[in-house]
């Protein structure tokens, strides 16, 4: 396990999708309609977020889990590890994609404590991954935003 990174390890091994990347999931659709079609998904809750796009955003979906998923491992999540569409690598060194294979990199919990060289390369290798935009998601302030729009701040 990489320690500067701030999650917890469940996630790796769940297929429910209760971290808040699947509830912003509807307002990326709306930013990014056109990109929202060869995604890849950077994080510890790889396994809920790619299930979700492929079920319900109709989207085709990768992942990469920045750990090896602690035991046990969900079957759900094992099938998407089998089949290739989750990896695991250590996103601070070169990703193995080819460069532009998405046309949107979501990545979320993964910068959050990195230092400055580990973030220089991983930002580096997110942008060359896709042909069109990345998408970092930071934890802390998303709470903060999704209370804003379940108070009615914003019609987005």
């Amino acid at each position: 396990m990489i320690p500067y990174f701030i999650f917890s390890e469940e996630f790796a091994s769940r297929p429910e999708c209760r971290t808040t990347v699947c509830q912003v999931l509807p307002i990326l659709r709306k930013v990014y309609t056109d990109s929202m079609d060869h995604i890849l998904h950077v994080g510890p809750s790889a396994c809920a977020v790619v299930l979700k796009l492929l079920k319900e955003e109709k989207a085709e979906a990768w992942g990469l889990l920045p750990f090896e998923p602690s035991a046990p491992v969900h079957s759900v999540c094992e099938n998407l590890i089998r089949k290739g569409l989750i990896r695991v690598a250590d996103v601070t060194q070169p990703l193995p994609y080819r460069s532009n294979s998405f046309s949107l990199v979501l990545a979320n919990d993964v910068v959050d404590s990195m230092q400055s060289k580990q973030l220089n390369v991983t930002l580096k290798e997110l942008a060359r991954a896709t042909s069109e935009s990345v998408v970092l998601l930071i934890s802390r302030f998303l709470d903060i935003i999704l209370n804003w729009l379940k108070i009615g701040k914003t019609d987005l």
